[in-house]
């Protein structure tokens, strides 16, 4: 005679239940790309040598647009005016005010990478809701090298957050071309502070992160209430 075990069933259905769950979730979590760097003056509210951290989060429903492109040699996402923006949110530590972008600019954001390490960004806003020492924050600029044989260049489309979700981790920057802040004093007059970025990562969701475990620890739950369950049928 076989003996239900109520325990073993409701261990694996929480353990399913949970791993559904962080399935669902690694779909449309964003992913968050971070660049540490290091000020090169004192300027902007900035201190010579202050740690800056830049957080890019990638828009999980982004769709390939006619600003992106795939041959091999570099890839490139890109969004204008009207599109699904490339980008969900923006963070500058030591900057004041939240990001929010100005509704009526014209952003034009795009990210690329290339076969010799290269990756370049630009992400121009007219007011991205900062202010660096009382000036709006306008945009940012950056160009910077890490080993080229980290990331593998696609030649057909794939969606910015998937793409990166292979390469989670911590990436040392060889050297950097340019990290520039923008900011606009006037409707012709802009001003700027440069950067060296030091340390680039690709970093998941937390609630993907809780999710993962939470799923980890349910399997073990589940095959831990399996063996609990066996044990018992034999000694029936």
């Amino acid at each position: 005679m076989i003996k239900i075990v109520p325990g073993f069933i409701k261990g694996s259905l929480m353990a399913s239940v949970l791993l559904f769950s962080f399935s669902e979730a690694e779909a449309i979590d964003p992913v968050h790309l971070i660049l540490k760097a290091t000020a090169n003056e004192t300027k902007l509210g900035f201190t010579e040598g202050q740690e800056v951290t830049f957080t890019l989060t990638l828009n999980p429903l982004f769709a390939q647009t006619g600003n992106s492109g795939f041959n091999g040699s570099g890839a490139w996402w890109g969004a204008a005016e009207l599109e699904a923006p490339l980008f969900s949110y923006i963070g500058i530590t030591g900057l004041t005010g939240a990001f929010s972008p100005d509704p009526g600019a014209e952003p034009v954001t795009t990210f690329s990478l290339n076969t010799s390490g290269g990756i370049t960004a630009q992400f121009n806003y007219a007011n991205l809701g900062y202010q660096a020492d009382g000036q709006d924050v306008w945009g940012i600029s950056t160009s910077f090298f890490i080993p080229d044989d980290i990331f593998n260049i696609p030649t057909v489309y794939i969606d910015p957050t998937t793409y990166f979700s292979n390469y989670l981790g911590t990436y040392l920057v060889e050297h950097t071309n340019g990290l520039a802040l923008q900011t606009r004093i006037s409707e012709v007059e802009i001003d700027w502070i440069e950067f060296s970025a030091v340390e680039f990562s690709v970093v998941p969701e937390p609630s993907s992160l809780g999710l993962l475990f939470a799923g980890a620890a349910g399997a073990l739950w589940m095959a831990r209430r399996r063996r609990i369950g066996f044990k018992e049928q034999s000694a029936e």
